[in-house]
Parts: structure tokens; C-alpha cells; sequence
């Protein structure tokens, strides 16, 4: 739906209603469908709560009694049944079976016509949960600095005070010159360790939720992945002379700054040999440990290899397949050639 406040509602009187997964899941099933069926003029968490409600009392109220009435259902011929129950247990199960009997259909539905549209709101949801993780990460940076920010302000009191002072002829300039001297060398010495301090919780912060969600990161990026070839396929034909184009201008151009780049190698080379003498001993320890690591995940990895070789090969051959290899090399050698000769001498 993309509202998350209604959705938090709901799953709290939901806690209440149900015991299992099973329930739950049938219970967002329920939701969906009464959602897609009446949209705000029968809300999901009235709903949800009326629900848990009558599984206690033995008598319909509130939403509920909408949800059955607008459906077809006697509210009268259900409070029967419902007084037939001998436990709240048992209320709860018939409350749930006939609501999803009535909304199943709905539900099923609207999660094909909305299917992007659920996506979106999944995927928009995802990012404010990871944008409020990189505001938690960042808080000790943001706490520093408005108490630098604080401290600022009253710092240019005081100055605005000697300046004041200055001008009526209480002190000289040079001594108010010394106060903002003074209070720059303050300022410096107090803030630069606290920041120096929070710019390492940060990256520690970082470092510990990259290293706890890596596995999740890997999968969603995965499945970016997968859907964005798909939509490279799809659209192939239509950008695939553009990108030829982009190709060929990328490439002169990189060879018109050929000499340029070549000048700025040594340099480049220099300082990328100094980082690694400098940070050697660092570097090989972690190059050993990413190394085993990589080794252990493939050892681990061996069985699920070996089921896919067969998958693997097929996809080979079909690539492989796919080309005219007689077709493509004679065209290939023709355009090498006619472009030598294009050439010429110097």
C-alpha cells in the first residue's frame, strides 16, 4: 500500500489476533483484498482491530460487521456462529476462514494488477529504512557538529563584544586582534579531537553495517542485476547502434589524450607503489585472509557447482551457437584490413 503507519497498526492488533505464520499470512491475504475491494471507506486496522475484538467478546463490532455485511454476509446469522464457538481460539479461526473465503479473489486480483505498484512501494520502503540506518550511522557526526555550531555562535558573541569594546576605545586593536587569535587556537584545539572522534565512529558504524548485511546487499543486488539484463534485452535493438556510436567516440577520444595520459602515468604509478609500501604488511595480511576466505566459499560452493555444470555448459553452447562464426570472421577481417589500408603510411 505504501503507507506504513496503517501497516503498523494493523500488524500490532494482528500480534494480538494470531499466534502462527500460517495466520498471519492468510490474515495479509484478508487485508489486501478488503483493501482492493474498499479502498479508506473500510480501513484495514479498524478492521484488524475490530477483528480481535470480536474474538473476545463473541459478538461482531465495529469494521468487521462492515467487511461481512458489504460482502453478503448476515451479521445476525454470524453472531450465531460465533456463539456456537467455546473458545476465543476457535473465534479467531472462524472469523478468519469466512473473511478469507470472501476476499481471496479481491486479493489475488489486485496483486496482479498492482504488481509494479506494490514493487515500488516495497523498494521505496527499503530505501527509507536504509536511509534512516545511515542517519543513525551519521548521528555522532551531526551531534559534534551542532555543538561545534553552538559553540560558534557564542564564540562570535564574544567577539562582537570585543569588537564593540574596540571601537568605544576600551581595549586597543591589537588587543582584540589577540582575542580572535585566542579563540581560532581554541576552537582548534577543543574540536579537532572530538571530530577526529567521530569521523572513526562513523566509519566503524560503516564497516559493522556493511559487514552485518553483506549477504543481504549481495542478494538485492543480484536481483537488480537479473531484471536489469532483462530490460537490456528487451531494448537491445534500439540502443545498441547508439552505443556503438558512444563506443567509437570513447575510444578516439581516449586515443586523442593518449599522450596526455601517458605524462600522468609515472606519477600515477609512483604514488600507487608508495600506498602499497607504505601500508604493505596490511595489505598482504588481508590479501591472505581474502584469499582463504575465497577458497573456502568455492570448497563450500563445490556441491552447488557441480549440480549446474550440466546448466552451465548448455548455456555455453548455446551462446557459442548463436553466432556465425564464418559469417563474423570473414566480416571482421575485411573491416581490419580495409581500415589498415585506411590508414596508410605516415
Amino acid at each position: 500500500m505504501g503507507e506504513e503507519d496503517t501497516a503498523v497498526e494493523a500488524a500490532n492488533h494482528l500480534a494480538k489476533l494470531v499466534d502462527n505464520e500460517k495466520d498471519l499470512a492468510t490474515w495479509t491475504n484478508i487485508a489486501t483484498g478488503v483493501f482492493a475491494t474498499f479502498g479508506d471507506s473500510l480501513p484495514i486496522e479498524g478492521l484488524t482491530e475490530a477483528a480481535n475484538e470480536t474474538a473476545k467478546v463473541g459478538q461482531v463490532t465495529g469494521p468487521l460487521a462492515d467487511a461481512l455485511n458489504w460482502a453478503g454476509v448476515s451479521e445476525d446469522a454470524f453472531n450465531e456462529s460465533l456463539a456456537k464457538c467455546n473458545t476465543e481460539q476457535e473465534r479467531q479461526a472462524l472469523i478468519t476462514s469466512t473473511l478469507n473465503g470472501l476476499y481471496t479473489e479481491a486479493s489475488t486480483k489486485y496483486k496482479e494488477v498492482n504488481k509494479d505498484v506494490m514493487d515500488a512501494n516495497t523498494a521505496q520502503s527499503q530505501l527509507n529504512d536504509s536511509m534512516t540506518k545511515v542517519g543513525q550511522m551519521a548521528e555522532p557526526v551531526m551531534t559534534i557538529l551542532k555543538t561545534k555550531a553552538a559553540e560558534a555562535l557564542n564564540a562570535v558573541t564574544d567577539l562582537f563584544s570585543g569588537f564593540n569594546d574596540m571601537l568605544s576605545g576600551k581595549i586597543s586593536f591589537a588587543e582584540f586582534g589577540g582575542q580572535v587569535v585566542d579563540k581560532l587556537v581554541q576552537s582548534i584545539k577543543t574540536g579537532a579531537p572530538k571530530m577526529a572522534q567521530a569521523a572513526l565512529t562513523l566509519l566503524q558504524n560503516l564497516a559493522s553495517g556493511i559487514r552485518g548485511n553483506t549477504s543481504e546487499l549481495i542478494k538485492s543486488a543480484l536481483g537488480m542485476v537479473e531484471k536489469l539484463t532483462e530490460k537490456i534485452r528487451e531494448g537491445a535493438p534500439k540502443f545498441i547502434k547508439s552505443g556503438l556510436e558512444v563506443i567509437q567516440n570513447l575510444v578516439k577520444g581516449l586515443m586523442d589524450a593518449l599522450p596526455t595520459l601517458i605524462a600522468k602515468v609515472p606519477t600515477i604509478v609512483s604514488n600507487i607503489a608508495n600506498v602499497i609500501n607504505d601500508n604493505a604488511p596490511t595489505i598482504l595480511k588481508s590479501a591472505v585472509n581474502i584469499i582463504l576466505t575465497i577458497i573456502k566459499g568455492i570448497i563450500s560452493a563445490i556441491p552447488t557447482l557441480v549440480k549446474n555444470i550440466p546448466k552451465i555448459i548448455s548455456a555455453i553452447v548455446d551462446v557459442w551457437s548463436a553466432f556465425n562464426w564464418a559469417n563474423l570472421g570473414k566480416a571482421a577481417f575485411s573491416k581490419l584490413k580495409d581500415g589498415i589500408m585506411a590508414i596508410g603510411p605516415a
